[in-house]
């Protein structure tokens, strides 16, 4: 009996753990593209919650290493980031570029009911309005507050 009871905890522990934190894909560039593709053509409130996912897997997340003159004081430890490498988004809520270790003020900000609009962008229009930064694709973001 008791073990019986330990396997249905660990079996409970484990499912709540797999909701909390669902598997992150690691994007390449082509991939990052197909992703924005596909979800453009969802209704707004999956969009919403595919946003919302990706974001707290892109914290995950290390990005790919900047090219030349694009480093940045925050590249400075790339090599002893545990994170892995992979293609991440830039976000943009109400005009306000949110870093991606700002997940709790991402996930306040952007709920299914605080959103008016959501725009994906990639490729030479994402560069244009936001230059290396936007690259690999931008999630915009306006909500029903602003």
């Amino acid at each position: 009996m008791k073990i019986i009871f330990t396997l249905v905890a660990c079996f409970t522990v484990s499912l709540i753990a797999a909701q909390a934190a669902p598997p992150c894909a690691l994007y390449t560039a082509a991939s990052s593209d197909t992703w924005i593709t596909a979800l453009k053509h969802r209704p707004l409130q999956q969009q919403v919650l595919l946003v919302r996912q990706r974001f707290t897997c892109d914290a995950r997340t290390r990005g790919m290493r900047p090219i030349g003159d694009r480093i940045t004081p925050t590249h400075l430890h790339w090599d002893t980031d545990p994170r892995p490498e992979g293609v991440t988004l830039l976000y943009v809520v109400d005009g306000q570029v949110i870093a991606h270790d700002s997940t709790a003020q991402f996930l306040h900000l952007v709920t299914v009911q605080s959103v008016k609009t959501l725009d994906l962008v990639s490729g030479r229009t994402a560069t244009a309005l936001y230059g290396y930064q936007g690259v690999n694709g931008i999630a915009v973001v306006t909500t029903k507050i602003h």
